[in-house]
């Protein structure tokens, strides 16, 4: 539901960008699973573009080596 009300908010050629945190939750926190694959798919149904899809990118915090992120950056179709 937030996708589609973002993308309902953008301007015709609009750019957004969103960043998933994949892997473990840290000691007494809770995530949600992200899949990147699946949110371009649905992004797309929503009349979204895909200029920038990056995945498995390393965190930058050392204590961190079984996180990584995927980088997402949308632009809004005519």
């Amino acid at each position: 539901m937030a996708l589609l009300s973002i993308a309902q908010r953008l301007k015709q050629d609009g750019i957004f960008a969103v960043t998933l945190r994949n892997g473990p939750a840290g000691l007494g926190t809770h995530i949600f699973p992200t899949d990147a694959i699946k949110t371009v798919t649905l992004a797309r149904q929503y009349g979204l573009g895909i200029l920038l899809h990056r995945q498995r990118q390393a965190s930058m915090m050392a204590d961190k080596k079984n996180v990584s992120w995927s980088k997402l950056v949308f632009q809004k179709q005519g």
